[in-house]
Order: structure tokens, then C-alpha cells, then sequence
């Protein structure tokens, strides 16, 4: 393969890998929503590591990666609608400070809806006399960090755009790559025997 080549079967692999991304998290947010499980149940540990698994998934394309590198500027911006360009941003903004890594600094004072805790990371204890009576019984309650439930299908809207930007991309690479060349219907691999 040529140098342009090259770079050529690189972009390719970012915005497949990007797709699947999308996909993966379309998936679990899809799931989520058929599971019928809200926040403040008996599944709210559950249903707070989907969300984390959502927005992780959601954010891989836009960060660096050794090799492979963040999707173009241009998966942040050119929405269909405000509303999607918010819940993108907020998406990225939620798993950068708050699923990802738990940043205590720059989460003071943030919310991640009306009905979260004021203050993301604090730890509640529960102390009550233990069923003897002798000893106190003391157990850990953390607030679980969450997505309101009514977001989930907005999630779902945008991952089929990131997906449909992402392939056409792919596709697009995938047309300059081969040329002019023709390929016998089969199985190929970018960059080593495709182009």
C-alpha cells in the first residue's frame, strides 16, 4: 500500500470502529428501555452501571486513542436538532466527569437532572441497632449516579445519526481505496489485502 493508502485504511478503521461504538451503545440503551427498569428501584445499581456503560461507549470515538486517534470535529457539531447537539454534549460532559472518572472538583455544584442528589459523590451511612440489640449495624448507602429514564430515547435517535454519519464516512474511504480496482465477493482485510 502507498502512504496515502495507509492513512487511508486508518480513517477507514476509525469510522468503523466508531460505528460499532454507536451501535453498542444503541444497543444497550435499547435494552434498557425494554428492561422497564427505572432508577429508584430494586434495580437502581443495575440500571446506574447501564448508564455508565451508555455514555462510556457513547464517548470512546471522540477521545484519543493510541493508533487510531478521536473522531473529526465535525461528529461534535452539525445536530439535526438543539436538543441533539445538548445531549450530546451532555453525554460526553457525564462521562468525562462523573462515569468515567470521578472528578470531584469539577462536579461541585453539577447536577445531572433536577432529581439527582445537590452534591454527586456524597456518601451515606445508615446506622441501626443490630437484631440483638448489642451492637450497632452500620451500612453504606451511596447516592447512584443515573440518566433520567425520558433521555434514553433521545440516546437511541442519536447514535443512529453518529451511525449513519460514520458509514457513510467508511464507505466513502472504502470507494477511494479501492479505485478503480475490482473485487470478487468475499471476505477482506483494510490494509492488508483490500485495497
Amino acid at each position: 500500500m502507498t502512504p496515502t493508502q495507509t492513512k487511508q485504511a486508518q480513517q477507514y478503521k476509525r469510522f468503523d470502529l466508531a460505528a460499532v461504538s454507536f451501535r453498542e451503545c444503541k444497543a444497550l440503551t435499547e435494552h434498557l428501555i425494554q428492561l422497564g427498569i427505572v432508577p429508584k428501584s430494586s434495580y437502581a445499581t443495575l440500571y446506574s452501571a447501564c448508564c455508565a456503560g451508555i455514555v462510556v461507549t457513547y464517548a470512546r470515538p471522540f477521545l484519543a486513542s493510541d493508533g487510531l486517534g478521536p473522531l473529526p470535529s465535525q461528529f461534535g457539531n452539525g445536530f439535526p436538532s438543539a436538543e441533539m447537539a445538548e445531549l450530546h454534549e451532555d453525554v460526553l460532559t457525564i462521562r468525562n466527569r462523573v462515569f468515567a472518572h470521578r472528578d470531584l472538583v469539577k462536579t461541585q455544584g453539577m447536577r445531572l437532572h433536577p432529581e439527582s442528589e445537590p452534591v454527586l459523590f456524597e456518601s451515606h451511612i445508615i446506622i441501626s441497632p443490630s437484631a440483638s440489640g448489642k451492637k450497632a449495624a452500620i451500612h453504606s448507602q451511596p447516592a447512584l449516579l443515573y440518566l433520567l429514564p425520558d433521555r434514553l430515547p433521545g440516546i437511541v435517535k442519536l447514535c443512529d445519526f453518529q451511525i449513519e454519519r460514520a458509514s457513510k464516512e467508511a464507505v466513502e474511504i472504502l470507494r477511494n481505496l479501492a479505485g478503480t480496482k475490482s473485487y470478487r465477493p468475499g471476505r477482506y482485510t483494510v490494509g492488508k489485502d483490500f485495497p
